[in-house]
């Protein structure tokens, strides 16, 4: 099977920034409710290279997926993103491939979006001055999602590399219209800070409590594996918040290092069984879930979806009355009340088409049916061709390459030999086979098409 392939561009279109963020809102607060299923992470160390190879399965309501990353935090020093993925999603109740998109856009806007959510719940409603240490792609979308829950009139940019800081600097000024300021130092770009972002490589603290005003909020981002730090114990002593309690028992470096106790879950205050502790120090210690994956990526694939246009499928099979009846059994049959058929008169010794108008998100009436002729259909362009012979390429004069060139042809079931029970059964099969494939296409077809269009002739 075949599915759908969005890319990098597809994605950056069809995501709806500020849904996303109370998308992961919603997501979470089903999660910590124990409504979503998702083993922890399993990450294979490639060590030769210094990075890691990381799967991440769940189920999510009628949603069902898994994400493939990769993280290598010496990428940077070679102009190639830390972190790079694929999210593929499946139909929970078939195990259909639905789609495989670019998971590196998503994974950063989906980390951002989880952020500006606990941000938009524990950050001070005046909060004015964001510091953000890292200069990265999470920096990066951190600045953009969280400016859109905050109205930051200054934000202040660390990072060890004083060049990457310019850059990101000269960027962001682009983009946004508060003041942008380049720091020395991490010290000077938190203290006075409302909110914080910490989205480095780093493997030991880079930002100390005492540098936090009273009331301040983290989002600490970086620091995914059990022996890694960006906080010190000092600021993890304050009131601390995972998106997992079970991911950040074995991989939150910052929660096993420092012993501090877990205040709630995200989804616990978004769910409003604890309260937010809003006029204390609050960390949101970040390690991102499958499920905000599969989340985001729900969201995107719903949006693809609701932009496509109507499929044409060309559906043949010879012309005479036996053949023309199967035909249309098999149509019925396949199509369980979901499609339109149109059955088209034709000469004697001609083919008899029936074409289809599917809409994937669209269940339609198999019972409404009008007659057209084979010149009102020849010069159309359909999508597919389905031929209903017994494979024979003389069998579709009208269509002469369609069944080697598509490979869609399902045996004529009226042409089986044996007992009534065996070509009953040889029908049920055919019907069978094309429901699948009628399945397989609502998935497939885009937009632009997921194949060529075929213009009848």
């Amino acid at each position: 099977m075949q599915p759908v392939l969005l890319d990098a561009a597809d994605v950056r279109r069809l995501l709806d920034l500020d849904r996303l963020i109370d998308v992961m809102e919603e997501t979470l607060a089903v999660f910590s409710s124990g409504g979503a299923r998702q083993p922890v992470r399993q990450a294979l160390p490639v060590t030769q290279h210094g990075g890691f190879f990381v799967v991440m399965p769940a189920l999510l309501g009628d949603a069902m997926g898994t994400k493939l990353v990769t993280f290598y935090p010496r990428n940077a020093e070679r102009g190639l993103e830390t972190h790079m993925a694929l999210v593929a999603l499946f139909d929970p109740s078939t195990g259909v491939p639905l789609v495989v998109m670019d998971g590196t856009y998503l994974t950063e806007m989906r980390t951002a979006a989880v952020s500006a959510a606990a941000t938009r719940r524990l950050a001070a409603g005046d909060a004015r001055v964001l510091a953000i240490l890292g200069s990265g792609v999470q920096a990066r979308s951190h600045l953009d999602l969280l400016s859109r829950v905050r109205g930051f009139e200054e934000v202040r940019i660390w990072s060890p590399t004083r060049e990457h800081v310019e850059r990101f600097v000269e960027a962001a000024r682009l983009r946004h219209a508060a003041r942008i300021v380049a720091c020395d130092s991490a010290e000077a770009a938190v203290r006075g800070a409302s909110v914080v972002v910490t989205a480095t490589s780093a493997t030991e603290p880079v930002l100390r409590g005492a540098w936090l005003e009273p009331g301040a909020h983290v989002n600490a981002i970086g620091a995914c594996v059990a022996g890694w730090r960006e906080l010190d114990d000092d600021a993890m002593r304050n009131v601390v918040y995972v998106d997992s309690r079970a991911a950040a028992a074995v991989e939150s470096g910052d929660v096993i290092l420092s012993k501090c106790p877990v205040y709630a879950e995200l989804g616990e205050l978004f769910s409003g069984a604890v309260p937010a502790r809003a006029d204390e120090i609050t960390v949101f210690k970040s390690l991102g879930l499958a499920v905000e994956d599969v989340a985001a990526a729900s969201l995107v694939w719903r949006a693809f979806r609701g932009e496509r246009r109507p499929v044409r499928v060309l559906f043949v099979c010879t012309h005479n009355s036996a053949r023309s009846q199967m035909a249309e059994a098999i149509l019925r049959r396949a199509g369980g009340g979901r499609f339109e058929v149109q059955s088209a008169g034709t000469q004697p010794g001609r083919v008899h088409p029936l074409a289809i108008e599917v809409m994937a998100d669209r269940g339609l009436d198999l019972g409404s049916h009008r007659s057209k002729s084979v010149n009102e259909l020849t010069g159309k362009t359909f999508d597919y061709v389905i031929t209903v012979c017994d494979g024979a390429k003389e069998s579709c004069p009208l269509f002469p390459g369609a069944v080697e060139r598509l490979h869609w042809s399902i045996a004529d079931p009226s042409t089986a030999e044996g007992t009534e029970s065996e070509r009953r059964d040889a029908f049920e099969r055919a019907a069978a086979e094309l429901s699948s494939r009628i399945d397989l296409l609502v998935t497939q077809v885009t937009h632009r098409g997921a194949q060529p269009s075929r213009r009848t002739r």
